[in-house]
């Protein structure tokens, strides 16, 4: 139970981070919310980390399956 409990989890954050992704993506394309280059890179910097952290959501999962 606790490890379905888990999994659930797991693919609940990955979901969301997913979509925090898609959103700072739109802000990267929304010339308004990007007004320099330190700006652009902060937000090409937090999707770096998010998607990072996706990878890791997936090497949890298959760690989970594997047990």
């Amino acid at each position: 139970m606790a490890l379905t409990y888990t999994a659930a989890a797991i693919a609940e954050h990955a979901k969301l981070i997913e979509e925090h992704i898609e959103e700072l993506k739109n802000n990267l394309a929304n010339r308004g919310a990007v007004p320099d280059y330190s700006a652009y890179c902060a937000l090409a910097g937090k999707i770096e980390g998010l998607r990072t952290a996706l990878t890791l959501c997936d090497e949890a999962m298959r760690k989970l399956n594997e047990s």
